[in-house]
């Protein structure tokens, strides 16, 4: 799934960047990748570039997510501590309503990452998990959501 304008735009101001100085790369939909811990580090992993997860809403009404400038490693096993990281909610009033953005820093300075190889994206000491399965039999979870309709990791 490539952003639109509008998603485009809202991820831009996340990251302090004006729409036309950032441009994003698709590299993971479990849509369309597979909904797998293996499969999302096997993307994501090791790219040594900040990246933005996001989650959208079961009605693509809101998107939760993630930034970390901490590269992926799912053999780690361990949390990493990222000042820079934040949790992010964008959310439309309406159907065609440009995306409010809302940002909750992190809460201490040893918030971060944890990455894991069972688990997708881990982010503020699992503020926000993106549980994905270790194999496709088992459906994910999402901290913040109900239903995960897409789990998208974009790197800048």
């Amino acid at each position: 799934m490539s952003l639109s304008i509008g998603m485009h735009a809202a991820c831009a101001e996340l990251v302090g960047k004006g729409v036309d100085e950032v441009e994003f790369k698709l590299i993971y939909n479990s849509t369309v990748d597979g909904v797998c811990a293996r499969t999302f580090h096997d993307s994501c992993d090791d790219l040594n570039v900040p990246t933005l997860t996001l989650v959208e809403g079961p009605y693509r009404d809101f998107v939760v997510g993630g930034y970390t400038a901490v590269p992926w490693r799912g053999n780690d096993n361990k949390f990493t501590i990222d000042p820079s990281s934040f949790l992010f909610k964008l959310h439309r009033p309406q159907a065609n309503a440009a995306y409010r953005v809302q940002m909750y820093p992190p809460v201490s300075a040893a918030a971060g990452v944890y990455s894991g190889s069972s688990h997708g994206p881990v982010f503020g000491r699992g503020k926000l998990t993106v549980l994905l399965a270790t194999n496709t039999d088992v459906k994910p979870a999402v901290g913040l959501t109900d239903i995960l309709r897409r789990n998208l990791c974009h790197r800048l």
